[in-house]
This record gives C-alpha cells, sequence and structure tokens, in this order.
C-alpha cells in the first residue's frame, strides 16, 4: 500500500529565538494556549529519557496556567478510567512513537480526541508512516510539531483522510 502524501506543512518562522529547542518550545506553547486551553484536560505523554523534553516541561506547565494537565510516561500506557482526549505526545524517535502507538487502544483513548506529536525531527516517510498508524486506529485529528531540518523553522504536519474525491482513503 503506498500512502498518499496528504499532509499539510505550515512552516512558522520564529527568527526572534536563536535554538531549536526554545522555537519548538515556544511553538509548543503557543498550540496549548491558543487550542488546548479551551478543553478540561490534557494529556501529556512524555519520553523521560530524553533531556530535551524534561528540561521543556517546567517551561511548558508555568506558560499554560490556564490548561489541566496529567503528565504520563510515553513507555506506560495505563488505564484511567476515562478515554483521553486532548493529548500531546513528546517523542525522540520514530521508533519510541511507534510503541507508543502500539500500547493505545479504543479503551483509552477517544476517536474524536485531539492528538499532537512533539518531535525533534522526523522524515517524510516516518510522517507518513505515523499518520498511517494512527488512521489505522480511526485516529484522525492527529497533528505533528517538528523542526525543518533545512532552515530551522517549525514544521506542522497533518494529514487530511476525508478530502474530494479520497474520502475514508488511506492510500
Amino acid at each position: 500500500m503506498v500512502w498518499r502524501k496528504s499532509f499539510i506543512t505550515l512552516l512558522v518562522n520564529l527568527q526572534q529565538f536563536h535554538d531549536s529547542n526554545t522555537i519548538l518550545q515556544s511553538s509548543v506553547i503557543a498550540m496549548i494556549n491558543e487550542f488546548y486551553a479551551r478543553h478540561t484536560t490534557m494529556h501529556l505523554f512524555v519520553e523521560f529519557n530524553d533531556s530535551t523534553f524534561t528540561e521543556m516541561l517546567p517551561d511548558i506547565l508555568s506558560s499554560c496556567a490556564n490548561v489541566s494537565f496529567m503528565i504520563e510516561s510515553i513507555d506506560n500506557v495505563e488505564e484511567i478510567g476515562v478515554k483521553r482526549r486532548n493529548v500531546m505526545i513528546f517523542a525522540s524517535n520514530f521508533q519510541s512513537l511507534s510503541s507508543f502507538v502500539g500500547l493505545m487502544t479504543s479503551t483509552n483513548f477517544a476517536f474524536d480526541g485531539f492528538y499532537t506529536i512533539v518531535m525533534q525531527t522526523i522524515s517524510d516517510d516516518n510522517a507518513s508512516r505515523v499518520f498511517r498508524s494512527f488512521w489505522k486506529k480511526f485516529l484522525y485529528n492527529v497533528n505533528i510539531i517538528t523542526m525543518s531540518e533545512d532552515d530551522g523553522c517549525v514544521v506542522m504536519k497533518t494529514f487530511l483522510p476525508f478530502r474530494e474525491n479520497a474520502c475514508h482513503q488511506s492510500n
């Protein structure tokens, strides 16, 4: 099966910041405050052995005071008695993200939820594979925030599974 590259890439240039971690962190904070702040609880899944993300967490939490957070390990998805609907996943690489997606079940995650993946970098091929794996779990509202390897800008990738002449098709 060939995955049609049907994601949109949005570039956000934040030239006032000098290092990529600050740019990525600022973009995550902006997304949480602009979109997720309207929702009740946000679930953060963090790869705790990656210092990039553990160092970002205090600033993210303090900059998003209007949002309630549940912080969990990317390596351990536990039953909590409620479906997670507003989810942000911090993964250091494609393999750890794939392992996490393998742990996702319809008992733990809502089909109508919103999912944002934060990674330092991800290739277009791996982004397509991520979208396909979420598609197979019937999870469609998925975005990836990452850094462009070309110019250091923040890139948001998403896919459109319900588009004209291609509704319900993942290939």
